[in-house]
């Protein structure tokens, strides 16, 4: 399996990892930005025009090595890939996340920002045996409670209510 978590700067991603890492069995955290870190010091003075820059995700190489490291853990060490990582250029992105797809035999999952309900990967956490617990952020700024958040999964048919009750039963453990 392989979880990609994507966001902005400091809204906790390194955080979750952490804490995936620490729930699922055979994983590890795998950093980009550690790549990012070499890849722009062994380039330092032989990068020209866009990649001519402190950043590292101008670099072309680095979405590229990016993938082979994913690659020769997940075929070295077996284990499952947390991946913490902003990435914010497009381009960038999308070559990521379709190396990363080819590499995790239909077990990616993508946490970021999603448009719906519906297209949140809780489902796909859950049906990979991650135990997950349902909350809800602040109710004044949000209009929204934790008994709403249950109720919006089972209307909009995420999860049938056998297994809410199994994830309410999670956040009580």
């Amino acid at each position: 399996m392989i979880i990609l978590v994507n966001g902005a700067f400091g809204s906790g991603k390194t955080t979750t990892a952490n804490i995936l890492v620490k729930r699922i069995e055979n994983s590890i955290v795998f950093d980009p930005e550690e790549v990012g870190f070499m890849v722009r010091k062994v380039t330092e003075g032989i990068r020209c025009g866009e990649e001519d820059t402190d950043d590292f995700q101008d670099i072309e190489i680095w979405k590229i090595i990016v993938i082979n490291v994913a690659r020769e853990l997940k075929e070295k060490y077996r284990k499952n890939l947390i991946i913490p990582m902003t990435i914010y250029k497009e381009n960038n992105f999308k070559y990521i996340v379709k190396g990363l797809e080819a590499l995790s035999n239909n077990r990616f999952i993508y946490l970021g920002r999603v448009d719906s309900i519906k297209n949140h990967p809780i489902r796909r956490l859950f049906d990979n045996g991650i135990k997950v617990t349902i909350n809800s952020d602040d109710v004044l700024i949000f209009d929204s409670h934790v008994s709403g958040e249950y109720l919006k999964l089972f209307q909009e048919e995420v999860f049938d209510a056998r297994e809410l009750d199994m994830i309410r039963l999670n956040g009580l453990a």
